[in-house]
């Protein structure tokens, strides 16, 4: 009997509000009307994998001050492990430069909600992940490039072109058929990955990666199979309320894994709506190109690092722009403290004023 395993693949779940929507965001959404509202066209996905995969950017507790927008943004509440589970997520990473916005004891309180569900955390410092399914050993691994707000090791952390992690990876895959790895790595809102990037894709693919899932600029950056392997550049947003465009094009990812190889991937594209719901379809936001398999061709944008940081430069300007409009249109939908704090926030740490 031929062995294979499946994997639905989906971007990052930011489940609490983000600092321009306290109030009007996902997180209040959700306490209303639970997350599942957010999958309904595509639950029958979830159903028919035997992993499903997500980064969980953003901790969950409720412990929660309600006089500040930086110690509510970036969190969800613990009932939202079960509903994670009962919509079909079963491995989650937690290597990113969010997860300890709000120190360790949320992270590992988040670490706990979602395992008490039944749910993997891959990414925690030094400890792979190992399951056994369908006659395959399949190790997972969650890595972060990005820095974050702390210097603890909670998570694993490389920088890119680690050549120690490549040994480790070579290593590892002593231990398994297949290594998957999450990684956190490139720069937001850039809708390709940089050169960098590319090459040492393939050196983790060459040492021993079956399937690379990266995430961080919110953006889909395309796919690319190298060897037996395939790498995923950026899997997007899937859960967010943020409207920026280029954010609000996703997908998932349905991967068959067979003894080898990568065998199959399809592409689902999906839209998120500015009620935040995921929906199916090209629509209106230009989502195939961004699904698309990539080759070195798709690269000729950057040439070069100088190229890239430009790009970066220019996708950053782009988005302070069009939070400083959507704060304007949403001033009238805001919490009077809210707004109050937000303004301060933008004159002093995105303006550059001084108090």
């Amino acid at each position: 009997m031929e062995k294979k395993v499946t994997l639905l693949a989906g971007g990052d779940l930011m489940l609490g509000d983000m600092v321009n929507k306290i109030g009007i965001g996902v997180y209040s959404r959700a306490k209303l009307l639970g997350l599942k509202v957010f999958f309904n066209e595509i639950l029958e996905e979830f159903k028919q994998h035997d992993f499903v995969f997500g980064n969980m950017e953003g901790v969950l507790s409720d412990e929660m001050p309600c006089n500040s927008i930086h110690t509510l943004k970036m969190r969800g509440s613990k009932e939202f492990a079960k509903q994670l589970s009962d919509i079909g997520f079963n491995v989650l990473s937690v290597a990113n430069n969010h997860i300890l916005e709000h120190g360790e004891k949320d992270f590992y309180e988040t670490v706990n909600h979602l395992e008490s569900c039944g749910i993997k955390c891959v990414g925690i410092k030094n400890k792979p992940v190992y399951i056994n399914k369908n006659g395959l050993a399949i190790c997972f691994i969650g890595v972060s490039v990005i820095q974050d707000f702390t210097s603890t090791d909670a998570y694993n952390r490389i920088v890119l072109g680690d050549s120690d992690f490549i040994s480790y990876i070579t290593k590892l895959k002593t231990t398994c058929d297949h290594i998957i790895l999450s990684v956190h790595w490139g720069s937001e809102f850039v809708e390709l990955p940089s050169l960098s990037q590319v090459e040492y894709a393939r050196q983790l693919m060459e040492a021993g990666v079956s399937l690379i899932l990266g995430h961080h600029s919110h953006c889909l950056q395309g796919y690319q199979k190298h060897g037996n392997g395939l790498v995923v550049f950026s899997l997007g947003n899937l859960i967010s309320d943020m409207q920026f465009l280029p954010a609000r094009k996703t997908g998932l990812f349905s991967i068959v894994l067979g003894q080898d190889s990568v065998e199959e991937v399809r592409v689902i594209p999906l839209e998120i709506g500015e009620d935040y719901i995921l929906h199916r379809g090209y629509g209106s936001l230009g989502v195939e190109k961004n699904t698309s398999e990539s080759s070195l061709a798709d690269y000729d944008l950057y040439k070069n690092d100088t190229d890239y940081s430009m790009a970066v430069s220019m996708a950053r300007k782009r988005y302070k722009v069009f939070l400083r409009k959507e704060f304007l249109c949403n001033l009238s939908k805001l919490k009077l403290w809210v707004t109050t704090q937000l303004i301060h926030y933008y004159l002093f740490n995105q303006i550059g004023l001084k108090p």
